[in-house]
């Protein structure tokens, strides 16, 4: 098969946890880009919902959104650099209980 249809392909199980307890682990450039992104993702819109739910759809709604999330996104992006290893692990020995292989 191609290289480029190979992601396709679902003959092999996908997802880090089917490498083991620490198979598949993010090395190098992605160990650091992955927690700014996948917090920045999440802040964004956590931050949006709770200003939101605050204060509601008023004129001052933008800058204050943007305020908490400015606020935010950096305390959940250094917290996340730090507990991906561990959520990692976790969710490895979780998904080993679910499929009986203790």
């Amino acid at each position: 098969m191609p290289s480029q249809a190979r992601g396709l392909e679902l003959s092999e199980p996908f997802g880090s946890h089917r490498g083991g307890i620490c198979g598949d682990s993010m090395e190098g450039k992605a160990r650091f880009i992955f927690p700014v992104i996948i917090s920045a993702l999440i802040v964004f819109v956590v931050s949006g919902v709770v200003t939101f739910t605050n204060i509601g759809l008023r004129a001052d709604f933008v800058p204050r959104w943007l305020k908490a999330f400015i606020t935010g996104w950096p305390v959940a992006a250094v917290l996340a650099f730090f507990a991906v290893p561990h959520v990692r692990r976790a969710t490895d020995a979780i998904v080993r209980l679910i499929d009986g292989q203790v």
